[in-house]
């Protein structure tokens, strides 16, 4: 993703039915800097979980690289995790949202 913009990131979600989630959250984290998106803010699509990011949010994180983790509960109490992956910020060079 890129510093100051408005990605969509897409999280595969191997072997769940959207179906049977609960409650879904998914986090990014670098160094002190936390966001985390619910169930309320993703969308589901042939199995990949659709995340959208605002420039506030993308401009919180520096340039370098953020792990994400997808964790939930399914209807049957069933919690699960995903694996932390690795992901870049890329830089930009205007630092501030635009309009």
């Amino acid at each position: 993703m890129r510093r100051g913009t408005t990605p969509t990131l897409r999280l595969a979600l191997e072997d769940i039915d959207p179906e049977e989630i609960r409650s879904l959250y998914v986090t990014l984290k670098q160094g002190d800097k936390t966001l985390t998106k619910t169930k309320e803010n993703c969308v589901f699509s042939q199995g990949v979980i659709l995340v959208s990011l605002t420039q506030a949010e993308t401009l919180a994180f520096e340039a370098a690289y953020c792990e994400v983790q997808v964790r939930g509960v399914k209807n049957d109490d069933t919690v699960f995790a995903s694996d932390i992956k690795s992901i870049p910020v890329d830089a930009i060079l205007m630092d501030g949202e635009i309009s």
